[in-house]
């Protein structure tokens, strides 16, 4: 049976280290795959933050224009809340099924 030198040992040793910092820098916790998922996760929550900061600015304006005190801003919107209506308002139904 042959000895196992120290000079086939330190290589084996090394490449399998290697092996284990490569698969952990791609598969890992913070490898080269979750970094990927991160972009992504960030890009979505970009799109949601754009759609609020834009729903954001529409309900500033309109708490503006309220707060300003024009009437009928005021009027109409209290007659939607209270789902109400005026003697001079039309009302327009609209049938849910197609014909």
């Amino acid at each position: 049976m042959k000895r196992v030198s120290f000079f086939h040992i330190v290589p084996l040793i090394s490449v399998l280290i290697t092996a284990y910092f490569v698969y952990h820098g791609i598969y890992g916790n913070r490898g080269f795959l979750r970094l990927q998922q991160i972009h992504q996760e960030r890009a979505q929550e970009e799109i949601v933050a754009n759609s609020v900061r834009r729903e954001k600015d529409l309900l500033q304006k309109k708490v503006n224009a309220l707060k300003s005190g024009a009437p009928d801003l005021v009027q109409e919107e209290a007659l939607r809340v209270l789902n109400m209506g005026t003697e001079d308002d039309l009302i327009i139904l609209e049938s849910s099924s197609e014909n």
